[in-house]
Order: structure tokens, then sequence, then C-alpha cells
């Protein structure tokens, strides 16, 4: 069994310069934990996953932690499950960083807003028990 990492085949492999690339971006803000494991290399915030990143044949897959929600402002993200959208990208040409930075950045927000609901529902609850 080997206990290679999606980090190491990814900045290694085809899409080396791409996954580089958004890793850059992604780790340029402040306070972004990095998790490499055997399936996917993960980056979160203090209020939960951000993006997940890996190669999957012959694209390079970022799915991104709130992508469900984003996905009304973005419409270009692909998926349907509960939480997750994605970004597929074939080559490092395709990186638009605005883009990439603009959804962060609503990430990031999110994972807040998120997080302030959560404590005021806790909040609610004890201060009804």
């Amino acid at each position: 069994m080997s206990n290679i990492t999606q980090y190491e085949i990814d900045s290694k492999g085809e899409f080396a310069s791409l996954f580089k690339a958004i890793r850059k971006i992604i780790l340029s803000y402040p306070d972004i934990s990095e998790v490499k494991n055997a399936k996917q290399t993960s980056y979160h915030d203090s209020y939960g996953v951000l993006l997940m990143m890996r190669t999957k044949g012959n694209t390079f897959v970022v799915a991104l932690g709130k992508g469900a929600t984003l996905q009304a402002e973005y419409p270009m993200l692909l998926g349907s499950g509960k939480i997750v959208r994605h970004l597929h990208y074939r080559s490092l040409q395709e990186l638009d960083e605005r883009l990439l930075r603009e959804i962060l950045e609503e990430s990031f927000i999110l994972g807040m807003e998120d997080f302030e609901r959560k404590q005021l529902r806790r909040e609610s609850q004890t201060q009804k028990a």
C-alpha cells in the first residue's frame, strides 16, 4: 500500500503548473491551512473547508465547499450534490485568477455567516432553557 498523497501526484503530474498556480492563490490569504491526503489536497479557514483539488482523468478538479450556495451567482460551477460544486480545468490558460479570487472571497463570507448563524441558534437555545 502506497502512502503517496494527491498533493505529490498533482504537484508533479500533468496539471502541476495549474495546481501550483491555484495553490499559490489560495495560500495568499491569511490563516489558510492545507491538508494533504491520499485522495485530494484541501484548504480550510477557521470556519471550515474552502476547497479541495485533485486530478481526475484528463481534468483538474477544484471542488468548492460552499459550491451549492455559490452556484446561483456563479452558474459555471458544475455538479448537483447538496453542498459541493466544481470547476474543471484542462490547462493553466483556463484559470481566471480574478474569478477564482472572487469565488474564494465569497466562500470566506459564507463560512463566517454559517458560523454566526450557528452561534445565534445556540445562544437562542441557551436563553430558552
